[in-house]
């Protein structure tokens, strides 16, 4: 989506600020799924880094199960439905020039 925009990616895991840093080089209608990746990103990012590293007093196997791997799949399937319908809507503009010139 950034890359499609002309935007390097942040080197990071968290993308959500950077993509609501940029939202006027979106369409103004998808001002709210920028807000809905913001958060995914958000929450995705702070519990990869608990279930990858774990801390001192906590453990990741015992906090997460199936129901917050079944939680990360579907944000990142959410993600990818946002995706897929930007990419088909550039896509389609960039067809309508090609037919048109």
């Amino acid at each position: 989506m950034l890359r499609i925009k002309g935007l390097e990616p942040p080197k990071s895991h968290v993308v959500g600020p950077f993509l609501l840093q940029l939202r006027d080089r979106f369409p103004k209608h998808r001002d709210t799924e920028l807000e809905e990746a913001a958060a995914i990103s958000r929450r995705l990012r702070k519990d990869r880094e608990i279930a990858f590293y774990g801390d001192v007093d906590l453990i990741p196997t015992e906090i997460y199960g199936k129901a917050e791997a079944s939680q990360a799949i579907q944000g990142a399937d959410r993600i990818l439905a946002m995706m897929g319908k930007h990419i088909s809507g550039i896509r389609r503009m960039r067809h309508i020039r090609f037919v048109s010139a």
